[in-house]
């Protein structure tokens, strides 16, 4: 399993998310806006997984789950809580649902953002790109 691969994965969607989002010109009946709120809990409710690849190897929670064989393919909020994949958490006062893009990556969008893709486009990365765009300023 290739962990900077997956993290390098994850950055380039909340990249995508919350910068390349701004195509708005072309809205249409398929869009839905993210809101400021929506783009903020999505960075932060993923950021314990991520940031856990600051550390050092020895230091890396993330790296001592996958040694002890532990890591399962889940959505983390740390070390201790996970979530499967279709499961719901509250962040922000905005409802998240683990969902999972391609084979390995899985992080939490708002529920809206889930229910609005599986309707338009269920390739959650392709519908990220196509349909939905940044509140405006």
């Amino acid at each position: 399993m290739n962990i900077r691969l997956k993290r390098a994965s994850m950055k380039l969607l909340l990249c995508i998310v919350s910068i390349l989002l701004a195509n708005s010109a072309f809205a249409d009946v398929g869009m839905i806006t993210a809101t400021k709120a929506e783009l903020s809990a999505v960075s932060s409710v993923n950021s314990a997984y991520y940031d856990a690849f600051k550390n050092k190897a020895d230091e890396n929670w993330v790296y001592q789950l996958m040694d002890e064989n532990l890591l399962a393919p889940k959505c983390y909020t740390s070390k201790t809580e996970s979530f499967a994949v279709g499961d719901r958490y509250e962040h922000k006062n905005i409802q998240m649902q683990c969902i999972q893009i391609g084979k390995s990556t899985r992080i939490f969008w708002p529920v809206r953002w889930v229910q609005h893709c599986e309707q338009v486009n269920p390739n959650f990365g392709m519908c990220a790109m196509d349909n939905i765009q940044n509140e405006r300023k």
